[in-house]
């Protein structure tokens, strides 16, 4: 699973980026966790107001600090939603992408 906090290296940016850290570590997950404080990767994601918090490519948080259990909560679901997505994947035989799922 891919983390990202983006930021502008403001207090609330790293007050993030640190318990997103300290809820993936929680929660007993591998994932990795970027802090990235270049305005213009927020601006290329179409959000203005930081910190945002990135999940799997998705914004799942902006411009705020969630509680730390939303923030728990936020990873687990997202975690749900690439697993189901794989799940699905290895079932559809029309993913293209040559993998042993797709000869099953």
């Amino acid at each position: 699973m891919k983390i990202k906090i983006l930021g502008t290296g403001c207090k609330t940016c790293k007050q993030l980026h640190e318990s997103t850290v300290k809820a993936v570590a929680q929660l007993g997950l591998e994932a990795e966790v970027e802090y990235v404080d270049d305005v213009q990767a927020m601006l290329d994601l179409g959000v203005m107001a930081g910190p945002v918090l990135v999940i799997e490519d998705s914004v799942v948080s902006a411009g705020q600090i969630p509680s730390f259990e939303k923030i728990k909560q936020l990873i687990t679901d997202s975690k749900t939603v690439v697993a189901t997505s794989k799940d699905e994947m290895k079932k559809s035989s029309s993913c293209g992408c040559g993998s042993c799922c797709c000869k099953n």
